[in-house]
């Protein structure tokens, strides 16, 4: 039972994690739009590298603590 509830409330947390991996641009802008002035809103491409490194390294430690607990 312990394990089925902790896997129905990663579900989001997954879906949020897959979403930073294919759109790191869009995700790292989510509720920081309203600091930039002019439109062209670009993050760097370490921001974009450091956005998809940190989603899969998220991804694996959270399916390892849902397989070992």
């Amino acid at each position: 039972m312990e394990r089925f509830i902790a896997f129905t409330l990663f579900i989001p947390v997954y879906i949020v994690l897959l979403y930073m991996f294919t759109n790191p641009k869009e995700s790292f802008l989510f509720g920081r739009k309203w600091m930039f002035e002019d439109k062209k809103l670009e993050p760097s491409p370490e921001v974009i590298r450091h956005y998809k490194i940190m989603s899969v390294v998220l991804i694996f430690v959270i399916t390892l603590l849902l397989i070992f607990l």
